[in-house]
């Protein structure tokens, strides 16, 4: 009998050592490599390589936008409570039930007391909690007391296991000697970083951690009861909030209505004093977050009713909640700190849990030009974020697999490699708009990365596995010339102080000009480049610097007249008064659409006695010129801007005439800017869809279809002569006298290099005019600088400068109020050998353009700047 029990034995143990030979064969031959990779991870240390984003620079290289290093300190409440004494204090404090009047802050300052009521109570005090708040308290008792693994901690809690009914410092007297220790250095390092970091944080550090740990005190208590509330209609809370937030609360939908009802029946909120639908969403604008104070005590007891009546609702989710929102919360105290502020950090950061050195690459825009065209950068949103999100858990699946196929394998790596190099991080900024946003793949870079094996192959040096070279972003160099910018900005401001001047000395007799503010000029101004299409100049005034707009911006974003969000030159964003018709500039166009419908118009005389009625007994439309031009040809209607003739002229020429030509010179369209981008609509009659900055140039550019011309003979008149129906920016305007000039329909290049620099449109079936018409509107455009009678004589452009132009002066309806004039000045310059064209808008004068916006374009032509301009041309 003995020796089959051990035959038995010995089959059993032969059958052990051939499974453990099998399964070392497997392990050591058929799975080495899996293995051996799983045991170089285990040792694989990982760092990423930061990259510069590209700058943004003007036709001379002068810097506009620029990437600078930078330190800033950043908070989380979650290590801070975990590793500072005054976070852990704090923490035992509110797991034991006490009310702590000004958290951190009482903490600091009355932390011995509040620590010895802490020490006061004994094992069976503790052993009343539940076993998870029993362990939580201990966790941040034992921090603060400076308590570590060993015979200290081993008294403590057996002491409180076996519900000892002595208190905890008389079974433990070391404890308040190492927690007063703990705590009189706290102190003192706290004293030397508020000092460090400046006069204004000297004892404001720890109020400003106080508010964000109310904030998160907030947030926490929203989430449980959200969630709680969620799982006792089985639904998501995303979900519920949605439901009770579609209208306002006073007017709930009846699926809100009946899940309310659901839930204070289930809870037992019948008598319940507090509004708990606004409790349960805690969502009023002027209370959240600005004011935690406003809702926390009534989530706090209505979470408390629901821990006692309905328990299962709740339970493990305040930890949950805790542990989500704490982990996730990180926020910036602290900006660009010295070298001394980042080296007490650095060398002590043990000394201050939750409290990090970011090492932050901040934009910067030295020369403060243009910021609604360059742009700016912002962190990315949560939907930024998605992506990341489901490559991480994407990644993490594959990593967790303990075979991959080979597509599995080629997945895993390129995964690793985007988020390693690629994918947006959290710290990481993007462009939000301007050429920082349209070029954003060109400005941004990607990361490096460094790969070691700890202890190499054979346990000696680290083993470099894998580096990935950083890869700056490429800059991008624009048309703009930081110089003229400035150049017009002051041309601008000077000319609308001496326009009272001006006007009393060259119109004495004119009317007094009541509506013009030489204080506030609104004005838009263009230079484009007749070799290329570039626009050296995109001048917007009144200007903005880019700390009003972070100051001011539910202000300036109100506004309804002369914001300085609009960026003029390009003239989307305008509200009624500022509705950029082009007046009577537009009547070169009409002109071209004449002559290339029948050169014979040139020559066709009508007659002007100041109004002209299309119908009889129709109300007149009039002529700046209140007796009339008498009999005149195209060449004086366009030296002396007079409508009737150009009434005429459109009735003749019919409204599908003028209506093609317009379109195909590019009116009522998108002018092809690179920052804005009009795509065709989804669906036949659809609305046109619009990328990149849409704000600058959205809704500007329009014009009127044929047949409601047609119909509408008044409209059609008004087109002619720009005065409605009809809208465009001076960039368009510019575009138009660059054809005229050239016979190209440039599309506007504010971008000089750079990937994908190219005009975001091509130009369809553009008209080409006939030479010799084509000079002849040109010669009568000259006249209206060079001769007596032209509407911009006056002006005293010297003839040397070949200045090409047209007035325009705009008329804005409005039923009641009238509504101050736009002044207009466009050409280009000079007449033999044109190289730049030019529109100058001034919004709201009440002025004529010959009277205004034509002696910007000559201040600025007259400075430094300008003159070089002039000068190449020489």
């Amino acid at each position: 009998m003995r020796v089959e029990r051990l035959k038995n034995l010995a089959w059993i143990f032969a059958l052990f050592v051939v499974v453990l030979i099998a399964r070392l064969f497997q392990l050591q031959v058929l799975q080495a490599e899996r293995w051996e990779r799983e045991a170089r991870i285990s040792r694989l240390e990982k760092a990423t390589l930061p990259f510069r984003r590209g700058r943004i620079l003007d036709r001379h290289g002068v810097v506009l936008a620029v990437d600078r290093p930078s330190y800033d300190l950043y908070f989380r409440y979650r290590d801070f409570r975990r590793g500072h004494i005054y976070g852990q204090l704090l923490e035992s404090l509110l797991l034991r039930g006490f009310e702590v009047e000004g958290g951190l802050v009482a903490v600091a300052n009355q932390g011995e007391a509040y620590g010895e009521a802490l020490l006061q109570l004994s094992g069976s005090d503790l052993m009343q909690m539940s076993s998870r708040t029993r362990g939580d308290f201990l966790f941040y008792l034992e921090g603060a007391c400076q308590v570590e693994r060993g015979p200290l901690r081993d008294q403590l809690r057996a002491l409180v296991e076996a519900g000892d009914p002595r208190s905890l410092v008389q079974a433990l007297p070391q404890l308040r000697d190492q927690l007063y220790q703990a705590l009189a250095q706290a102190g003192r390092s706290w004293h030397i970083l508020e000092r460090t970091l400046g006069p204004e944080w000297t004892g404001l550090l720890l109020t400003k951690l106080e508010e964000r740990r109310r904030t998160l005190d907030l947030m926490v208590s929203r989430a449980v009861v959200q969630s709680a509330a969620a799982r006792a209609l089985d639904q998501s809370p995303s979900s519920l909030r949605r439901l009770l937030a579609q209208v306002p609360l006073s007017e709930e939908p009846t699926s809100a209505r009946v899940a309310v009802t659901e839930l204070m029946q289930r809870w037992q909120l019948d008598g319940y004093n507090t509004d708990f639908s606004e409790l349960l969403l805690a969502r009023r604008e002027d209370a959240p977050e600005r004011n935690p104070q406003a809702w926390l005590p009534g989530l706090r007891a209505l979470e408390a009713h629901v821990r006692q009546v309905m328990p299962t609702d709740i339970a493990g989710l305040r930890k949950q909640e805790t542990q989500r929102i704490h982990h996730l919360r990180v926020v910036s105290l602290v900006r660009d700190l010295n070298f001394d502020q980042v080296d007490l950090l650095a060398q002590q950061a043990k000394v201050y849990p939750g409290l990090y050195l970011q090492n932050i690459t901040r934009r910067l825009y030295p020369e403060q030009l243009q910021p609604l065209l360059l742009g700016s950068v912002r962190l990315p949103s949560a939907d930024d974020l998605a992506n990341l999100s489901e490559d991480r858990n994407r990644y993490a699946e594959l990593g967790r697999m303990f075979y991959r196929s080979p597509a599995e394998e080629a997945e895993f790596r390129q995964l690793q490699h985007r988020q390693l190099s690629n994918a947006l991080r959290p710290d990481e900024s993007k462009g939000a708009d301007g050429v920082e946003l349209v070029y954003e793949k060109v400005l941004r870079g990607q990361r490096g990365y460094l790969q070691l094996l700890k202890g190499g192959d054979e346990g000696l040096e680290p083993l470099e596995l894998q580096f990935f070279s950083p890869q700056d972003g490429a800059d991008v160099v624009l048309a703009l010339d930081a110089a003229l910018e400035k150049d017009a900005q002051l041309s601008i401001a000077r000319v609308y102080q001496q326009t009272l001047a001006t006007l009393r000395e060259l119109w004495p007799n004119g009317p007094e000009p009541r509506a013009f503010r030489p204080d506030f000029p609104k004005v838009g101004m263009v230079l484009m480049d007749l070799e290329n299409g570039e626009t050296p100049l995109l001048t917007s005034v009144p200007t903005i610097s880019r700390l009003e707009v972070r100051e001011q911006w539910n202000d300036l974003a109100s506004m309804k007249q002369g914001s300085p969000l609009r960026q003029r030159a390009i003239g989307g964003g305008f509200h009624l008064p500022e509705t950029p018709y082009p007046g009577s500039t537009f009547k070169a166009v009409t002109a071209a659409a004449a002559l290339d419908f029948d050169p014979g118009l040139w020559d066709r005389a009508y007659e002007c006695l100041g109004a002209y009625s299309p119908f009889a007994n129709a109300k007149p439309l009039h002529c700046d010129a209140r007796y009339g031009h008498n009999v005149i040809t195209m060449r004086d209607a366009l030296k002396k801007s007079c409508n009737i003739y150009f009434y005429k002229l459109a009735e003749e020429i019919g409204a599908e005439v003028l209506e093609s030509y317009s379109r195909r010179l590019g009116f009522g369209h998108a002018t092809g800017i690179e920052l804005v981008r009009e795509l065709p609509p989804e669906e036949e009659g659809g609305p046109s869809r619009w990328v990149g900055s849409t704000g600058l140039e959205r809704g500007v550019n329009r014009l009127s279809s044929a047949e409601d011309m047609s119909r509408d003979r008044y409209l059609l008149m008004r087109v002619a002569i720009g005065q409605q129906g009809i809208q465009a920016s001076p960039l368009q305007m510019a575009r138009f006298y660059a054809w005229l000039a050239t016979g190209k329909l440039y599309q506007p290049r504010l971008v000089r290099q750079g990937a994908g620099a190219s005009p975001a449109m091509q130009p369809v079936d553009v008209p080409v005019l006939a030479e010799r018409d084509r000079r002849r509107i040109i010669d009568a455009l000259s006249a209206v600088c060079e001769e007596r009678g032209g509407t911009a004589h006056l002006t005293g452009f010297p003839s040397s400068w070949g200045i090409v132009g047209k007035t325009g002066t705009a008329q804005i309806r409005q039923a009641e109020n009238p509504i101050p004039t736009h002044a207009w000045f466009t050409g280009f310059f000079p007449r033999d050998n044109p190289r730049y064209a030019f529109a100058v808008l001034c919004e709201n004068t009440g002025l004529h353009g010959g009277q205004i916006a034509s002696f910007v374009l000559k201040d600025f032509l007259e400075s430094e700047s300008g003159q070089a301009l002039l000068g190449v041309e020489q």
